[in-house]
């Protein structure tokens, strides 16, 4: 193996990749990169069996070669290399000489023999842009759960539903639904539960990438590809819960809020918040206020009050704040709409003029 290519792209290969790398006894080789000389690029390849990455480096290659290196030395050395943009790699019997125009160094390797290859699928491509496939993972991850006793909601579901995706989580607390519109409709049908740590890998491998992803599935299998990342993820084996069920057809209190207000006023009673996070919200739909308040016996106490558009019944009930606040970040209207029944139902929070982000949050004294 012998090429020369630019340190930032290799830099941006070699350190998504390593986070890939994996810990196993009886498969050494899961703890290194492999790198790849081929035609005109160098492909940098990790996997830890639940997740697999390719990444093409543009090179001009003058030997070709593989071997297995690393990846958190050389992420390392790139991250530290202020003065040169481009790279020299050689491998030199069992090394690999790395240079500049100011350094030189030298790194161990490993065989590839034992490199596990990385599935390719061949099922038929959904294609949308890489923006709004990252646009409907970050709009859901964080609402599903943490503990992997029940797999299947510690997950990013998705399906298609009239042509379009949707993108699902929740951790029976909280469910947050988002719906990206797609130019070209999907016509197959598609369900699919991304474990919830590879969703987020998704979301850090492609992050910054514009052009378009193609996703391929097979029933244990997901794959998305770019021009020049390739990326696979083990599914979850299982049934996402029937959360349409939950989800209220109507509400007998509506209330209409400014975004900005909402989320400082919440934050303010996030300060006096209990160890639940509890805070009480009340519609007083006659005085057209929005009254928020929480307790803390070792803090103190605060009410606030905001003015709102309301319609409806009264309506009292206590939620987690920390809950609602999350659910922000995904919103981009300059109002809010909260929708209520009775204190033992969801609230359901979303964007005024925006019907493709939907929030439930349950209630604490349910």
């Amino acid at each position: 193996m012998k090429l020369e290519t630019f340190k930032d792209d290799l830099r941006f290969a070699i350190t998504n990749a390593d986070r890939l790398t994996g810990k196993n006894l009886s498969l050494s080789a899961l703890s290194y990169i492999l790198l790849e000389a081929i035609d005109r690029y160098l492909v940098i390849k990790a996997t830890n069996l639940d997740l697999g990455v390719e990444i093409l480096v543009p090179s001009k290659i003058t030997t070709t070669g593989r071997l297995l290196v690393s990846g958190a030395v050389l992420a390392n050395f790139l991250n530290n290399l202020s003065k040169d943009d481009k790279v020299n790699l050689e491998a030199k019997l069992n090394n690999l000489a790395v240079t500049t125009l100011h350094t030189k160094s030298v790194f161990n390797t490993y065989p590839a023999d034992d490199f596990p290859s990385i599935p390719k699928l061949t099922s038929p491509a959904i294609k949308l842009s890489t923006p709004q496939l990252l646009t409907g993972i970050k709009a859901v991850i964080y609402a599903a759960s943490t503990s992997d006793i029940k797999p299947e909601i510690a997950s990013v579901y998705l399906y298609q539903n009239q042509g379009d995706l949707v993108f699902v989580a929740t951790d029976s607390f909280r469910l947050a639904e988002k719906r990206i519109i797609l130019e070209k409709k999907i016509k197959e049908p598609l369900s699919l539960i991304i474990p919830l740590r590879n969703a987020a890998e998704i979301l850090r491998v492609f992050d910054g990438e514009s052009g378009e992803v193609a996703l391929q599935s097979t029933p244990n299998q997901l794959s998305l590809s770019t021009d020049r990342i390739y990326l696979t993820s083990r599914l979850v084996d299982g049934v996402f819960p029937d959360y349409r069920q939950i989800m209220p057809t109507s509400a007998k209190t509506e209330v209409v809020v400014l975004r900005h207000d909402l989320v400082n006023t919440l934050k303010l009673a996030n300060i006096f918040s209990d160890k639940l996070n509890q805070i009480n919200l009340k519609v007083a739909v006659k005085d057209g206020l929005l009254e928020l308040s929480s307790r803390n016996a070792d803090v103190g106490e605060v009410a606030s009050s905001l003015e709102a558009t309301l319609e409806g019944e009264d309506v009292e009930a206590s939620y987690n704040v920390r809950f609602i606040l999350d659910c922000f970040a995904s919103i981009s209207s300059d109002s809010v709409n909260l929708k209520l029944n009775t204190k033992n139902r969801p609230l359901v929070v979303s964007g005024i003029g925006d019907h493709s982000f939907t929030y439930l949050v349950m209630p604490l004294n349910r």
